[in-house]
């Protein structure tokens, strides 16, 4: 499952994959306002693009990826910092809130129709016969 999460200031926004049916839960019940203390998430960081998240030279390792309440300041790092100093990176921690989740591209669209286009080029790339 994808999910985009941001910042706390409300941007830019940034696209994950979780792997793991316990952790997808848990990222589903922050987005239902049921899960209020551990909304932070960490993980490894890839110094490499991943397709369902465009525009940055980075990636959360899937596997890696967890929930937490608090974090020491080291662990505690903005998208865009990130970005800016990647060659600085030696896989750190670091921690956002999420805001919402689906498939990546369709997300990032700046339309419905877009966003539509984006599924239904999914569906025949990778789910039709």
């Amino acid at each position: 499952a994808y999910f985009r999460f941001t910042d706390t200031d409300g941007l830019p926004r940034f696209v994950i994959q979780l792997v793991e049916p316990a952790k997808i839960d848990h990222a589903r019940r922050i987005l239902a306002g049921k899960e209020k203390s551990r909304i932070h998430l960490n993980g490894t960081i890839v110094k490499a693009p991943a397709a369902y998240n465009p525009g940055w030279r980075y990636h959360l390792d899937p596997r890696s990826i967890d929930f937490f309440e608090f974090a020491v300041e080291v662990c505690d790092a903005s998208i865009q910092y990130v970005e800016e100093h990647l060659d600085e990176v030696g896989g750190e921690k670091w921690r956002e809130l999420l805001i919402r989740g689906g498939f990546p591209l369709s997300l990032l669209s700046d339309s419905d129709a877009h966003a539509d286009e984006w599924r239904q080029l999914l569906r025949r790339n990778f789910l039709d016969p």
